[in-house]
C-alpha cells in the first residue's frame, strides 16, 4: 500500500492519536508500506529544502532521539531515490491518506492497516499457498510487472502477506466474517481477499 498524510496531521491534540502517529512513523522506518514522496517533502522539509521535522513539537514530544535520526535518514534516502514509486506501484497498489477529516483514513485505522498483515483466504492453505508463491517466483523477473511481483515476494518473506486457512465448503464466508468482525474490524476490505478454485 501507498500512504500519505493530510496537511494538518500534526495539529491533533489527542495524546493517544499522537502516540499512534508516532507508531505509524515506526512502521514507515520498518518498510511496512510505500510512502508518497511528494507528500513527505511537504511535511518534512521547509521551502528551502531544509529538513525541519525534528524541530516540530510532535517529533520532540513523541519520538526518541534515535528514532528521529533513523526517520531522518530513511526519509532523506527515499527523497534521493530516482525511482522509488514506479508507475506499476501507482497502478496496482491501494493508496490511503491518513488524517483527521472524515474523507481520510483515521490515524488509529492507519496504524492497524500497517501493523496487521494482509491475508489471502484459501480453502487449502498448504497447497494453494505454494501455488501462489510459485506464480510470484515465476513472474518476479517478468519485464512488465516485476516491481509488483518482487514487492509481493518481499511481503510474503517478511510476513506482511499471509495465507489464511478456511477449509471446505461454506468455511470461506465464515472465515471472512470472523476476521471482518474481530481483528480486521473496519479495515477488512483493505486487508483481506479470498481466492478459491472450482472443484467441478
Amino acid at each position: 500500500m501507498i500512504i500519505s498524510f493530510s496537511d494538518d496531521i500534526f495539529e491533533i491534540n489527542d495524546p493517544k492519536l499522537q502516540e499512534d502517529l508516532a507508531d505509524i512513523f515506526s512502521c514507515i522506518i520498518e518498510d511496512k508500506c510505500l510512502v508518497d514522496v511528494s507528500n513527505l517533502i511537504d511535511i518534512f522539509y521547509d521551502e528551502n529544502g531544509v529538513y525541519i521535522f525534528n524541530d516540530i513539537e510532535f517529533a520532540e514530544k513523541f519520538l526518541s532521539t534515535s528514532k528521529k535520526l533513523r526517520l531522518e535518514d530513511y526519509i532523506n534516502a527515499l527523497i534521493d531515490k530516482t525511482a522509488y514509486l514506479t508507475d506499476q506501484h501507482t497502478k496496482y497498489l491501494s493508496s490511503y491518506k491518513i488524517g483527521s477529516k472524515e474523507e481520510f483514513i483515521s490515524i488509529s485505522e492507519g496504524l492497524r492497516l500497517l501493523r496487521n498483515p494482509s491475508k489471502i483466504i484459501l480453502e487449502n492453505a498448504v497447497n494453494d499457498w505454494k501455488f501462489i508463491q510459485g506464480i510470484v517466483d515465476k513472474y518476479r523477473n517478468q519485464k512488465q510487472r516485476k516491481s509488483i511481483y518482487k514487492l509481493i515476494e518481499r511481503c510474503i518473506t517478511e510476513g506482511f502477506l499471509e495465507a489464511e486457512q478456511a477449509g471446505g465448503k461454506g468455511q470461506i464466508r465464515a472465515r471472512i466474517d470472523d476476521l471482518f468482525n474481530n481483528r480486521y474490524k473496519n479495515i477488512g476490505s483493505k486487508k483481506i481477499m479470498a481466492l478459491f478454485d472450482s472443484d467441478r
